[in-house]
């Protein structure tokens, strides 16, 4: 088999004013595909013939059946071919031949990179519309088709990095934002819960990761006590049970606070800064009371 230069085909591509038929775009993306980059060219040659060309023949065969070309970016093209003549997801998994697999079988299917580059580009947009949006974690798992599917089937779909993704970016806008314990807690439908119905809710790992991620952006820019209404401990309004969970998140602060004051001396820290700052923090905690 031949090897055409890109050159070559770049040349016969401008000669040809878009009016090659299809047999000769085939011959191209075949013979093509030994190079990477006279592949690519060739892909990106089908991908604008389809989009500009006002032949509904050459517009059939490409969308038909394109051969899939052989390179390191190749499914990267693929997956711009498919979004360009917006073709759906079942189209898609029907061209690879994986519409009748699933998990493992899938996932080590030599044709499942092409389908996971086609997800890419159409769902990591929509995670980041969604979240701008402020959609719910049961919004997006609902857009994502995952919402009836549990354990390992719900953790082997495709889609499952997508709404992992989502939760990730969410919470980085949540400590970004510095979004209150209890609002995430209603996101979570984790308001109003006490108690082992709270602690053994599947999203509380969640409310958890969240806090410990808060107190530890907290302990990278450390908190002087005239910020202490972060925690709500000083709130004349706030119920009782509010303040007692305030407090314990401030106490958890602190801890953790004079663990990395402990550690910065024993890795060679300035003694005398840190407990300049250890001082600094006692005569802000004797303003509890």
């Amino acid at each position: 088999m031949s090897i055409l230069s890109l050159g070559y085909v770049q040349n016969l591509y401008n000669k040809s004013n878009l009016r090659v038929n299809w047999l000769t775009v085939q011959k191209i993306l075949i013979e093509s595909s030994v190079r990477s980059d006279t592949s690519q060219f060739a892909w990106l040659w089908s991908t604008k013939a389809v989009t500009q060309s006002s032949h509904a023949d050459l517009r059939s065969s490409i969308t038909s059946g394109a051969c899939i070309p052989q390179g390191s970016s190749s499914s990267i093209f693929a997956a711009e071919f498919w979004i360009t003549t917006e073709k759906s997801e079942d189209y898609v998994l029907k061209a690879l031949k994986l519409e009748k697999l699933a998990g493992h079988d899938l996932k080590t299917n030599p044709m499942y990179k092409y389908y996971e580059k086609f997800l890419d580009k159409t769902l990591s947009p929509k995670v980041d519309n969604w979240l701008k949006a402020g959609k719910s974690d049961e919004y997006v798992k609902m857009e994502l088709g995952l919402k009836h599917l549990t354990g390992s089937t719900l953790t082997a779909s495709p889609k499952y990095t997508f709404y992992e993704r989502y939760l990730s970016l969410q919470l980085d806008e949540w400590i970004k934002l510095e979004i209150s314990n209890n609002y995430v807690l209603r996101e979570l439908g984790l308001k109003g819960l006490t108690g082992e119905a709270l602690t053994k809710n599947p999203k509380y790992e969640r409310y958890e990761t969240f806090v410990q991620r808060k107190l530890e952006s907290w302990l990278g820019n450390p908190l002087y006590f005239s910020g202490v209404v972060r925690f709500g401990v000083e709130c004349d309004t706030c119920e009782p049970t509010q303040a007692k969970d305030a407090y314990k998140t401030y106490v958890q602060y602190a801890t953790m606070y004079d663990d990395m004051l402990f550690n910065s001396i024993k890795n060679g820290g300035d003694p005398f800064i840190v407990i300049e700052a250890r001082a600094r923090q006692n005569s802000k905690n004797s303003a509890l009371g």
